[in-house]
């Protein structure tokens, strides 16, 4: 079983109730497709289709009850509260040597957190609904893996509740929907609390239309006397805010295709998270700080 398969990938959206839906935490980790042949874990592989499996020694092997099968979840390193460390895990996800990884795996042993099941004992899964493919998983008995529970309908109190206890987020999914590998569709929607932050605008490049002359703007975020880069921001800026927005920006010089300013220029700018190299992703112009 050594082909390559590319996970179902979300969309983000705001919390919201469904009875078509059903409503599960949103781990915080890597995601992984793991291969199971004669009853065990024998492979793992990652979002960007990359053989993971010498990384966690401490899944390859895992028993499954299903002679061959294909599995959906997320690789997490989990505390001692219940709930996953991305930065520990990002120490595990780097190592390359064989003996700081075998010791790695016994002080920070990670778990697989099992949501979906492609494939089962010759029978491909995929086009049945995802109601039917939880079925089969609830039958399943995982040593070492932890299945994932859900809820049906109440997706706003989920969110509520789980962002509450510490958790990045929760994930939404049509009970009816087929697993569609690669795909990003409104079937599968996550959700997660928005951060906010105040940003000095350090540059701008150009659009295209009616925001040809501003498209978005270079943002950074100042900390410990200095500038942070944390990439653009483009969405939510309005006819009226790019006006403002122009006449109050003052450029300074013009290099590769950034326009850069005086950075005294400050905007609130909300988001979900961070990217490693601290950029903001899904960043939203929210309003000009006066």
């Amino acid at each position: 079983m050594n082909r390559q398969i590319p996970p179902m990938l979300a969309k983000a959206s705001a919390p919201f109730n469904n009875p078509d839906y059903l409503f599960e935490i949103k781990w915080d980790g890597e995601r992984a497709i793991a291969f199971v042949e004669d009853g065990k874990i024998v492979r793992l592989q990652n979002r960007r289709l990359q053989d993971v499996s010498t990384r966690y020694p401490e899944i390859i092997g895992s028993p499954v009850e299903a002679n061959e099968a294909i599995l959906d979840g997320e690789i997490v390193l989990l505390e001692k509260d219940g709930k996953p460390s991305f930065s520990k895990l990002a120490q595990r996800s780097h190592v390359q040597d064989p003996f700081k990884i075998q010791l790695l795996s016994r002080a920070m042993p990670v778990t697989y957190v099992t949501f979906d099941i492609i494939y089962r004992n010759g029978q491909v899964l995929t086009s049945l609904p995802l109601r039917e493919r939880k079925k089969y998983l609830s039958v399943m008995k995982q040593a070492a893996i932890l299945p994932i529970f859900f809820i049906e309908d109440r997706g706003k109190t989920f969110f509520e509740t789980i962002t509450s206890m510490g958790y990045e987020g929760i994930m939404a999914k049509r009970m009816d929907s087929p697993y569609l590998p690669g795909k990003r569709s409104d079937s599968w929607l996550k959700m997660k609390p928005q951060k906010s932050a105040i940003c000095n605008v350090i540059g701008y490049t150009k659009g295209e239309g009616h925001r040809h002359l501003l498209g978005a703007l270079m943002i950074a975020q100042r900390q410990d006397n200095r500038l942070v880069d944390r990439g653009r921001v483009g969405s939510g800026i309005s006819t009226k805010v790019l006006g403002d927005l122009l006449s109050l920006l003052r450029p300074l010089t013009e290099k590769n295709g950034v326009t850069w300013v005086d950075p005294s220029l400050q905007i609130e700018v909300t988001y979900f998270e961070e990217t490693e190299e601290g950029h903001f992703r899904f960043p939203v112009f929210k309003r000009i700080m006066r």
